[in-house]
């Protein structure tokens, strides 16, 4: 029997992905409805609602192949189209542990089992240290603490690793003085019900679907992004698409979108950096390309 459960004997599998992760959390709730009566001072019922489960996971964005976006259906050129298909995505979820003290992971446990989740959102961050992350957060109504699928778990006793895998700043295109660019994708969820059935049939995405994406300067003189006179009635009309390259054809692309906001900060007595972080917004338009 497991001592504990720690990173190097556990694995998880989001989307038929299985690298790469750096952490998973699940959370599984059911919300309740009092029901009284007259006459009665305790409950007469409490009704159990729908079981949600939610699921967040984070894993190293890959110098090559494929990402949680793309496993979900948001790779390709077209930013619309990809929103769509990622929308109605149905990707499962599996975590196996390993003994914390054996020799051979080969035999595994299966812990989480998730079927039929929904893509609730997806973000990517690329800083100046360290490396380059998704996120993505899954929602459903199916759990079971057993069960599961996970990825290979490595032996406690090894080589150096690989190299290669991940991205860092010196991997991406070169942005004069660019510190930190996101992107994240929030896709709202409404429930559908029908009689005779508990939870619901689906989960339909709402639409539109809120884009953003955020790129972090040093800042320095002759700064662009919004500028409003009180006098004018003409509307800001700022920039468009954004996109940020990387290795091996790497593209993320928010497309159609809008400057939106203008942050200045830092720069203190304490010997900080003054940054400034140019925001966008879309709608229906986000994909990476590789």
């Amino acid at each position: 029997m497991s001592n504990r459960i720690f990173y190097a004997v556990q694995s998880v599998n989001v989307g038929g992905l299985s690298s790469g992760f750096q952490s998973v959390s699940v959370n599984a709730s059911v919300d309740f409805e009092q029901v009284f009566a007259l006459g009665c001072l305790d409950i007469y019922e409490n009704i159990e609602g729908v079981p949600n489960v939610e699921i967040t996971a984070e894993r190293a964005f890959p110098k090559t192949g494929g990402t949680m976006w793309n496993s979900f259906g948001g790779g390709g050129a077209n930013g619309g189209a990809q929103i769509a298909t990622a929308a109605a995505a149905r990707p499962s979820v599996g975590m196996t542990v390993a003994n914390d003290n054996s020799t051979n992971y080969a035999t595994q446990q299966g812990f989480v089992n998730a079927t039929s989740m929904y893509v609730s959102s997806w973000s990517c961050n690329f800083p100046v240290d360290g490396f380059a992350t998704e996120s993505a957060t899954l929602v459903g109504n199916d759990l079971s603490w057993s069960g599961g699928s996970g990825g290979a778990i490595c032996a406690p006793v090894g080589g150096g690793g690989g190299t290669g895998l991940v991205i860092r700043r010196q991997d991406v295109t070169a942005y004069s003085r660019l510190q930190n660019v996101s992107f994240s994708v929030d896709i709202g969820r409404e429930d559908l019900f029908q009689l005779g059935s508990k939870s619901p049939y689906f989960r339909a995405a709402t639409f539109p679907v809120e884009c953003t994406s955020d790129w972090e300067y040093l800042a320095t003189v002759g700064v662009g992004g919004l500028s409003f006179t009180s006098t004018s009635n003409t509307d800001v009309t700022t920039a468009g698409t954004t996109t940020f390259s990387g290795p091996t054809g790497l593209a993320v692309t928010l497309g159609g979108a809008r400057n939106n906001g203008v942050n200045y900060s830092g720069g203190d007595a304490g010997g900080g950096n003054a940054t400034i972080t140019y925001s966008y917004i879309g709608y229906n338009s986000m994909y990476a390309s590789r």
